[in-house]
Formats: C-alpha cells, structure tokens, sequence
C-alpha cells in the first residue's frame, strides 16, 4: 500500500487536529511565542470564544 503525505504550507491547525484535514490557513494566532494557522471557519470560531472570554479589544 502506498502512503500518500500532503504538506500545505500554514495550513489550519484546527481542521488538522479534528479530522486531519488539509484546509489552507487564512490567518495566524500568535500567542507566547507560538503560532497557530486557522482557515476562515475556525478564524470566526476562535474570535467569538476568544472575544466572549476576553472582550472586544481594540479594533484596527
């Protein structure tokens, strides 16, 4: 049997950890000198739970 390995460059940490689903990353989280990739659905699920935890925080 044949091993088939995808490698995507910054892809979503998120999907990966779920299911090992290769989904590009459209943004990063950095956080005490570590770096997480989201793709646009965990981007959106993290920012609620973090802004929910946190507050709205300062806007750019």
């Amino acid at each position: 049997m044949a091993v088939v390995q995808i490698t995507i460059d910054n892809g979503c940490d998120g999907c990966f950890k779920k299911d090992k689903t290769a989904r590009e990353g459209v943004t990063q989280i950095t956080l005490a000198g570590r770096t997480w990739y989201l793709c646009e659905e965990h981007e959106t699920k993290f920012a609620a739970q973090f802004t929910e935890l946190m507050g709205e925080g300062e806007t750019q």
